[in-house]
């Protein structure tokens, strides 16, 4: 890092961020600490061999539950269209880019956390 961030935000939150001082400041800290921490501080030291493969090992396994529940669960798509306010919240005008990718009932279309393109670098 040698002391430096770069930081992008929409510009839908810099007023609801940075126009009251006190919170301003607030925001402000975490990156700031962040960029401090991963300059002064040692490195970590790198994982163990055993500590990779049992990590390895949850995420398969945490995939694989995942993946059972969303594509293999007869019914969840219209669970969670039914019980999620996620209609209700791609309505919202918080974002300059849509919830779903397409105008479809499909979980793979929904973007990750719909609104999140007004933080730092969302996908």
């Amino acid at each position: 890092m040698r002391g430096q961030i770069r930081l992008t935000e929409q510009g839908e939150v810099i007023a609801s961020k940075y126009a009251n001082a006190e919170i301003g400041r607030r925001n402000l800290e975490t990156p700031v600490a962040a960029t401090l921490e991963a300059t002064l501080l040692q490195p970590p030291k790198p994982p163990t061999k055993a500590f990779l493969q049992a990590a390895e090992s949850l995420s398969q396994a945490s995939m694989a539950a995942y993946r059972g529940l969303v594509y293999e669960t007869p019914g969840f798509v219209d669970y969670f269209f039914g019980a999620t306010p996620i209609r209700e919240i791609a309505e919202l005008n918080i974002s300059s880019r849509p919830a779903s990718r397409k105008a479809s009932q499909s979980i793979e279309d929904l973007r990750a956390v719909p609104g999140a393109s007004a933080g730092a670098s969302a996908a």
